[in-house]
């Protein structure tokens, strides 16, 4: 069994239709400069001196070959109700944007939010496993409605192996992930994920939304050098599409930080691992069980109810979904002991300007 602070050895014709119709120029170049303003404590993949756009598409073959990348996964359980280390400032809430609007703008209803209503947070008694609720999103709704649309799958290659993982729009320009998924965490500097794309909206082989070409990945020092699960999130800069910023054809996500623990979110990805196969975007209901005390650089993590697996890792936690639809956690760890878990870092100020660093890409 690995430990998170272990380095992390990862020892259709038809289809082309598909992206003739959807890519176009694949990608518009590097647009770095915005990228250099970071925060700080931040690197960046263009920093190092690394390209991590795909030169040329993924074909169907390649993206339904990509294995899921292995989410962080330690030992036992050992849950804390301490709530240290957050809020550490006023809470902030910026909301979501449909496709075409500015990001942040004012709040969408939730009649634009197809297929789910928000709901009150379930209750929890104590025990393992946690309450949820976990079901296809392409059995309530279409991915490419509003606020799925802003969710997708991102392929890349790191140590001659291709993977997946998944992320979501937050910014005009932008995604977010997680660190993993940009990086090895293994301090060293060639172990930046490369030949990257992200599909929006994937669906079993499909690219409804086209693939888009990333420009730079930024991830936090910590996670680069000692691989800490407390700060395992990742922005990506995304190149413009046949002219289109993504944010305009997919919407965004808004954002929330140093808002209470004690949330309930909509948990969305792409797991891939048996028994479910990343065909699909998925969607688990659950609510705050407890903090998480591993890892050594930012607050403590966050465990809820899911039971997702490797694949989902990147994917956004959904907070106030069906009206703000802000992203206020990402999916990166399970325990052993706790397969039907899922667990996030914890969004406070620094994250909170993080993303906001990515939206003005």
């Amino acid at each position: 069994m690995k430990t998170i602070f272990k380095v992390r050895n990862i020892a259709n014709a038809l289809f082309v239709l598909v992206f003739v119709a959807g890519l176009g120029s694949f990608s518009t170049g590097a647009q770095a400069s915005a990228a250099e303003q970071l925060p700080a404590g931040m690197v960046t993949s263009t920093q190092a001196g690394v390209t991590v756009a795909a030169a040329r598409p993924w074909t169907a073959a390649e993206m339904m070959a990509a294995i899921p990348y292995p989410m962080g996964v330690t030992g036992d359980a050992t849950p804390s109700y301490d709530l240290l280390n957050g809020p550490d400032g006023p809470a902030v809430s910026v909301p979501g944007a449909l496709p075409g609007q500015n990001p942040g703008a004012a709040p969408a209803s939730l009649s634009d939010a197809v297929g789910l209503n928000a709901v009150a947070p379930m209750s929890w008694g104590g025990t393992y496993p946690e309450p949820f609720t976990r079901l296809y999103v392409t059995n309530i709704s279409g991915e490419t409605r509003w606020p799925w649309s802003t969710v997708g799958k991102l392929f890349f290659t790191l140590k001659g192996k291709n993977f997946v993982c998944s992320a979501s729009v937050v910014g005009p320009n932008a995604i977010l992930t997680a660190g993993h998924c940009a990086h090895a965490g293994d301090g060293t500097p060639g172990t930046w994920s490369t030949n990257i794309v992200f599909v929006p909206a994937y669906k079993n082989g499909a690219a409804p939304l086209g693939q888009w070409t990333i420009y730079t990945s930024m991830i936090n020092g910590n996670w680069a050098d000692h691989a800490d699960p407390r700060v395992d999130y990742a922005g990506m800069g995304v190149n413009m599409l046949n002219g289109f910023h993504i944010g305009t054809k997919t919407g965004t996500l808004g954002y929330a930080y140093n808002f209470p623990r004690t949330q309930e979110w909509y948990e969305v990805g792409y797991p891939q691992a048996a028994p479910f196969t990343g065909a699909w975007m998925t969607v688990c209901n659950s609510s705050y069980a407890y903090d998480v005390t591993i890892g050594i650089y930012g607050p403590y993590l966050m465990a809820a109810g899911c039971d997702m697996n490797d694949g989902s890792d990147g994917g956004p936690w959904i907070m106030r979904f069906g009206t703000f639809n802000q992203v206020n956690g990402i999916s990166a760890y399970k325990f052993s002991n706790h397969p039907a878990e899922m667990i996030s870092p914890y969004f406070d100020s620094y994250l909170g300007n993080f993303i906001s660093v990515m939206r003005g890409w």
